[in-house]
């Protein structure tokens, strides 16, 4: 109940942040959502907010690529 799950559609990755138990908040990485790997612990809420605003800008730009391609 504790995770943050975000997707980066630009690079195709999948982030979450977990509170482990210890109440450290821990980052993963995954590809597919069955295999994820840890990539950092210890990190700390504003972290957790900045990489929440550059996946969601990311997937702004994405987006915006997309339409103006066509």
């Amino acid at each position: 109940m504790n995770d943050i799950l975000l997707t980066d559609k630009l690079s195709r990755r999948h982030i979450r942040f977990c509170l482990s138990e210890s109440n450290q908040w821990e980052k993963y990485e995954s590809k597919d959502r069955v295999k994820w790997t840890l990539v950092k612990t210890d990190v700390t809420l504003n972290e957790i907010v900045k990489e929440k605003e550059e996946v969601k800008n990311r997937n702004y730009l994405n987006l915006f690529r997309k339409i103006f391609k066509r």
